[in-house]
């Protein structure tokens, strides 16, 4: 059972120090592209195609019209996910949703998100998604979810992760669609989003604490988590760090590497939320 904490009053202390700044930055930069693509002249129209840089000058639509491609695309997966997944509630998968009310009462969202498990195919997997201010989701594999009963701190782990986007606002429809350029320039987008995943890993950190061992299973699935030496996991994360590709793949990754979340996890436990994960 996580400990007595209630992140929902000060869940700013828990983000990652990296997040706001590339939220700030990807504010700014929209709103540029924004107003240099609708003020833009024929002649910069004309000497941007000239240099083959007309690309930058669409940026400013993208962000325009993201907003309203993101949305249709919610709704549908939305749909997609509650015609084919099973429903979490007190009268189905009870113990799920025992761990789940109690998670969402720390985190005292507005609205809660309503839980469906779906058939992942073997993918251990979940995520937070928002159709709007009332239409809210978190989706688990069942492969994550049949853990419920033997393993019922991983569970709780995952959910507060995905609870934690939901609160921290990154699954909001102005979250992403700032995060439209950022994405088309790439590295920058990546970023921003392994940002926010350590963000939701802290925050999950600070309701259930004693549960972040439990994010070995995503490295190894659910058979092996169980004889993982986590020690010697240690020594081969410090020994990974020192390489340059290793830094180059996290880098390009929008989630830290396991390694490397595990690590920062770690870290929290030993010293206190002053460590924060690396994000190169």
């Amino acid at each position: 059972m996580c400990e007595a904490c209630n992140p929902a009053r000060t869940p700013q202390r828990y983000r990652h120090r990296w997040e706001m700044p590339m939220v700030v930055t990807a504010w700014m930069i929209s709103l540029l592209a924004v107003g240099v693509s609708l003020t833009a002249t024929d002649d910069i129209v004309a000497s941007a195609r000239a240099n083959d840089v007309e690309w930058l000058l669409n940026l400013g639509y993208l962000v325009l019209f993201t907003p309203i491609m993101a949305l249709i695309t919610r709704f549908y997966r939305a749909a997609k996910e509650r015609s084919n997944g099973i429903k979490v509630g007190p009268q189905q998968f009870s113990h799920i949703w025992d761990i789940y009310t109690d998670l969402l009462t720390r985190f005292d969202l507005p609205t809660a998100p309503a839980l469906y498990v779906v058939n992942g195919n073997g993918a251990v997997n979940a995520y937070a998604m928002s159709c709007s201010l009332r239409r809210k989701y978190v989706v688990l594999n069942a492969e994550i979810a049949g853990l419920g009963q033997h393993d019922p701190e991983l569970v709780r782990f995952v959910l507060a992760h995905e609870l934690a986007h939901h609160k921290l606002g990154h699954v909001a429809l102005v979250r992403i669609s700032i995060a439209a350029v950022m994405h088309a320039l790439f590295l920058p987008g990546k970023a921003m989003i392994r940002a926010q995943e350590y963000s939701a890993d802290r925050l999950a950190m600070a309701v259930c604490p004693e549960a972040a061992d439990t994010l070995v299973f995503l490295s190894v699935g659910p058979w092996m988590a169980q004889q993982l030496n986590a020690e010697a996991y240690v020594d081969q994360m410090v020994e990974d760090s020192r390489g340059l590709m290793v830094r180059v793949v996290n880098m390009a990754s929008d989630h830290a590497v396991m390694s490397k979340r595990y690590k920062a996890l770690r870290d929290i436990a030993k010293h206190g939320f002053d460590k924060h994960g690396e994000m190169f």
